[in-house]
């Protein structure tokens, strides 16, 4: 069990990515009675009855911001904002199982916490995923079924790492794969998800470093002459990331 509610932590389901779908489009904050309309498809029959149906979607994301008008605002921070001012953020990677995102249990987790340009903490932690590991997982990672055997589960680390992330931008390489085998794992124990914003290295990456042949994470640190003690294990691939970030937010 997760040992608090945490704020970037969401209800998976599909009506509250309907909801953050429609508020997305909209200029500005939705009456209940709209929402109830375009989202859950019924009129209700009344404002009242409308707000109490909306209140009750709204508690599964803190994101939903319900005001004493009956309105919705979906509230998340800029990214663009995020960037400019150069405040704190989080750097996660993992290893898992297999290279298929849907079908990945996380045997690894990295994070490095950056706040003002420079990493603040860090940490690590094997995972024991329940299930064997590929074999070509083994070779590149050095990781093993016999070392994961006494290793905690993702349900062990879950509170730390949601804390770790909240109210903080996400960063990662390959962004989108890591955020889905979080996910995955957070899905599969407490049916939430990650809301937290997130920035990719490597489309940054693309952008600063342009004209390098691959933007994997190798080509990227060979090329700012950046330390890299072990490839493909999660706290030195983190810190390979923070590191990059960093030389990438100071430009």
């Amino acid at each position: 069990m997760l040992d608090r509610t945490f704020r970037n932590l969401a209800v998976t389901s599909h009506i509250h990515r309907e909801l953050e779908r429609f508020l997305l489009a909209q200029p500005g904050p939705v009456g209940a009675e709209e929402i109830c309309q375009a989202v859950l498809l019924i009129h209700p029959p009344n404002a009242a009855v409308a707000r109490v149906l909306v209140e009750g979607l709204c508690q599964g994301d803190a994101r939903f911001f319900l005001d004493d008008s009956g309105r919705v605002t979906l509230r998340q921070e800029d990214l663009g904002e995020a960037w400019r001012q150069r405040r704190g953020y989080v750097v996660v990677d993992v290893e898992a199982t297999t290279g298929r995102k849907n079908h990945a249990r996380i045997i690894e987790v990295g994070v490095c916490r950056i706040e003002d340009g420079k990493i603040v903490r860090r940490w690590s932690s094997l995972v024991n995923p329940g299930r064997p590991i590929a074999r070509w997982v083994q070779r590149l990672t050095g990781i093993t079924d016999a070392m994961l055997r006494e290793a905690p589960g993702f349900e062990q680390l879950a509170s730390r790492l949601a804390a770790e992330l909240e109210d903080m931008v996400l960063v990662a390489h390959q962004a989108r794969f890591d955020l889905s085998c979080l996910n995955a794992e957070f899905e599969r124990l407490y049916n939430l998800r990650l809301t937290n914003r997130y920035l990719c290295t490597l489309e940054l990456a693309r952008k600063y470093l342009p004209g390098l042949e691959n933007y994997r994470l190798g080509a990227i640190w060979g090329v700012l002459n950046i330390a890299h003690e072990r490839p493909h294990r999660a706290e030195s691939d983190a810190l390979a990331t923070a590191a990059i970030f960093c030389r990438m937010a100071a430009e």
